[in-house]
């Protein structure tokens, strides 16, 4: 990384990346195509004051298409991992009904690694078990209209008294300097 400056966040997730690469450099998942994971760090010196503070958790192949099997925030200290169902869900959407071919247990076994890993930097993990439903939604027919769905905005309950205080002392300020002027 060299002399570059990183704001906190950046700085913080570059470091998660250097220590998930120590502690996952020899880990492998093997089978049809061997993956090694990864964790993404970011491109720049800036994640926008943690607005794009999401690193992506991935199988990298020996050759062929990375796999993002996880996401690790480093704002909220929150990870998502992948189970082995949503991951062969995805695999089959994206490469044409192909399954996920590798051990579903091997599988599990870098899934409870990569939960204590992130356990261990004090992160809240979380398992996700189903992709996305890809099936297109049924025809709806051409005399139907949309439903409107009645909703309540929901106020704030206390009077806003910080508004007022400003408002109130910008008031006063602006008349100040208004008589401060017209006496010259």
């Amino acid at each position: 990384m060299g002399d570059q400056q990183h704001t906190a966040f950046a700085g913080a997730a570059i470091g998660l990346a250097e220590l998930f690469k120590y502690g996952f450099a020899k880990k492998r998942l093997e089978g049809e195509v061997n993956y090694t994971p990864e964790l993404s760090a970011p491109e720049g010196n800036s994640t926008g004051g943690g607005k794009q503070s999401l690193q992506h958790v991935k199988l990298v192949p020996d050759s062929g298409a990375t796999l993002v099997i996880g996401t690790a925030n480093i704002v909220d200290k929150s990870c998502e991992l992948r189970t082995f169902r949503h991951m062969d869900d995805v695999h089959r959407q994206r490469f044409k009904g192909q399954p996920f071919n590798t051990d579903p247990e091997q599988y599990a076994k870098l899934l409870e690694d990569l939960k204590t890993f992130f356990v261990g930097q004090h992160y809240t993990v979380s398992m996700h078990d189903a992709a996305a439903p890809t099936r297109p939604m049924p025809a709806v027919a051409a005399a139907s209209r949309p439903v409107a769905v009645p909703s309540v905005a929901k106020l704030p309950s206390k009077a806003p008294v910080g508004l007022y205080v400003t408002i109130a002392t910008t008031v006063a300020l602006a008349a100040t300097i208004a008589v401060i002027l017209l006496r010259r």
